[in-house]
């Protein structure tokens, strides 16, 4: 993880935790904001190098000034265990399932789990991270949604992007910031945005604005983050090769 990104350090606390409950051997390194891309390179190349290391992850969003397709090529793709690594991404458009990216599994399964079709379907990512936009974008196109990627700046301009959207899915970390004026009736809200509000866990969503509204919309805490690790660590135990 580089930088201090309130929600990155959410996420990697859960996965240490769950990873440590079922006797994963578990390393977490830690880059300040400023660090230059050849040095979390450099830790990723010795971690390919590790026979005692079986998957390893670079927490997105990372800064700016780090390139994240460039570090994530320099994953080895038998150790890419969030599956963003650009083979895998090929493998899994290709017809291999099991390398379907970590995220994206877990939106597919709460998609699945909603009982809303896929087929036709519109789709609207609201991200923050180029890269985690365009894989979650391939990954449902697969499953036949017509997706349409859009950064948080672009629905506070414009608050009737999402109007048309029967899939909503948002991972920003910006509380509140999609309201219920802005969404359709009848829609499916996956809100894998965290962020903190009066020391308590919070998401993308204005959840009092959608109380009245016939939508389907997954909880923060709760909803996609148990879900998302859970896809990992069933990845991190594949790469193993060990049956499941």
């Amino acid at each position: 993880m580089v930088g201090d990104d309130r929600a990155s350090r959410l996420y990697v606390s859960l996965k240490e935790k769950k990873a440590r409950e079922i006797g994963f051997y578990f390393e977490k390194h830690l880059f300040p904001a400023g660090t230059k891309t050849e040095e979390i390179i450099n830790l990723i190349k010795s971690f390919n190098d590790r026979s005692d290391i079986h998957g390893i992850l670079v927490q997105l969003p990372l800064p700016a000034h780090v390139d994240a397709s460039t570090v994530i090529a320099n994953i080895s793709t038998s150790k890419d265990a969030d599956g963003f690594h650009e083979e895998t991404i090929k493998k899994f458009l290709g017809g291999d399932e099991k390398s379907m990216p970590v995220f994206p599994q877990a939106i597919v399964e709460m998609i699945k789990e909603s009982g809303v079709s896929f087929v036709n379907k519109k789709a609207v990512l609201v991200v923050n991270s180029v890269l985690f936009g365009s894989v979650l974008k391939k990954v449902l196109e697969k499953y036949g949604l017509v997706v349409r990627v859009v950064q948080s700046a672009e629905i506070t301009k414009d608050t009737n992007l999402l109007k048309e959207a029967d899939v909503v899915v948002t991972t920003i970390g910006k509380n509140g910031i999609i309201t219920g004026d802005m969404v359709k009736q009848g829609s499916l809200i996956i809100d894998g945005g965290t962020s903190g509000l009066e020391g308590k866990t919070v998401g993308d969503i204005d959840v009092q604005s959608m109380e009245n509204l016939d939508v389907i919309l997954t909880p923060v805490p709760g909803g996609v983050g148990p879900i998302t690790v859970a896809c990992l660590l069933r990845n991190v135990v594949r790469l193993t090769g060990i049956a499941l």
